[in-house]
């Protein structure tokens, strides 16, 4: 199944929203679901994983 995760926060945030919405797309992808994430675009110079359970889609917050 496919779904979408949207979420305030995301890794390389470092929060319970982004942890939770992390854990969340782990546990989907684990039961071969196809999580995406939709998350706000990290700031400037931040280095975002790309090694993650989903793919993301960053948007301007």
């Amino acid at each position: 199944m496919r779904v979408v995760i949207v979420t305030e926060s995301y890794p390389p945030d470092v929060n319970g929203v982004a942890h939770c919405a992390l854990q969340t797309a782990r546990h989907l992808a684990r039961r071969g679901h196809h999580p995406l994430v939709i998350a706000p675009a990290p700031a400037p110079g931040v280095r975002v994983p790309t090694d993650g359970p989903a793919p993301v889609v960053h948007i301007p917050s």
